[in-house]
């Protein structure tokens, strides 16, 4: 086999679980990209075998919701607030709703710019919790 497929046996290949621990997102997901034919997946025995050249383009083209909602650099979705700070998404969620965070929507993410966020931690006892 290795003479009618030369170098098959240097390329390095995974199925679904080691795919998703590779690429650190859950086994769904890359049954996802595989459907939608964003990874390509040889399928063997009724299994995936990915390759890892092929996670790796993956990756480097995989959707970015910064990218995609045209964000600038002093702007922030409340991801990168809950990553920035120990406040709980909820919480985060609910202070938006209620005016104690000023923000603003793009699509159906809340987009909350630095000196708004900067502003709440200054006036608001939740600056010990800064990462």
């Amino acid at each position: 086999m290795n003479e009618m497929f030369p170098g098959f046996e240097k390329m390095k290949t995974m199925n679904v679980i080691a795919a998703s621990r590779y690429l650190g997102v859950s086994r769904q997901a890359v049954y996802i990209a595989i459907s939608k034919n964003k990874i390509n997946a040889n399928k063997i025995n009724g299994k995936y075998a990915i390759s890892e050249r092929m996670l790796d383009e993956y990756r480097k083209n995989k959707y970015n919701r910064r990218i995609s909602l045209k964000m600038k650099d002093n702007e922030f979705t409340v991801n990168d607030i809950t990553k920035k700070t120990r406040i709980g998404k909820g919480t985060l969620y609910y202070m938006i709703r209620s005016g104690v965070i000023k923000s603003h929507r793009k699509g159906c993410a809340y987009i909350i710019k630095e000196k708004d966020f900067d502003e709440f931690i200054k006036f608001h006892p939740f600056t010990s919790t800064l990462a």
